[in-house]
C-alpha cells in the first residue's frame, strides 16, 4: 500500500508497491515489535488456544491402553500408545506377530479411532550359545 506523491501539475498520484517517493528524504523502515516466531514456536500461543482434540486424544489413549492391558496376548508386551488427532500410534516391541496383529485390532476396535499406525516390532528369538 503506497503513499501519495505529487504528479504533474501538483495533482496527487498514488504510489504503487515498491515505488519510491522522489520527494521523500529518507528510506522508510519497518520496525516489528518482536522477532517473527518460528512455526513450531509456542511462546506466542495463547493459553486458551489448545488443540481441539487434546481431551479426546487423552481419552482414546487411555481406552486403547486399557484394552491392551486386559487382553492376554498383549498384556505383558512393551507397547507405547500415542494418540494424535484421533490417530493411534503403537510403538514398542512384542513377542510375536500374533501379539502385533492383536494390538492393532484392539486399537481399531476403540470407538472414535480414525486410524491406527502399527509400528510395533517383533522381537527376534534369542539364540543360545552352544
Amino acid at each position: 500500500m503506497g503513499g501519495q506523491a505529487t504528479g504533474a501539475g501538483g495533482w496527487p498520484r498514488t504510489l504503487g508497491v515498491g515505488e519510491v517517493d522522489p520527494d521523500q528524504k529518507e528510506t522508510p523502515t519497518v520496525v516489528l515489535p518482536w522477532p517473527w516466531p518460528y512455526p513450531d514456536d509456542n511462546s506466542f500461543r495463547a493459553v486458551w488456544d489448545q488443540p481441539e482434540h487434546h481431551d479426546e486424544d487423552v481419552r482414546l489413549a487411555a481406552l486403547v491402553a486399557q484394552r491392551l492391558a486386559a487382553d492376554w496376548s498383549t498384556r505383558r508386551q512393551q507397547i507405547t500408545v500415542l494418540v494424535q488427532n484421533q490417530v493411534v500410534i503403537l510403538s514398542g516391541q512384542v513377542g510375536g506377530p500374533e501379539s502385533r496383529r492383536a494390538a492393532g485390532e484392539l486399537a481399531w476396535d476403540v470407538p472414535g479411532v480414525v486410524d491406527v499406525c502399527n509400528a510395533l516390532h517383533v522381537a527376534s528369538p534369542r539364540r543360545r550359545r552352544s
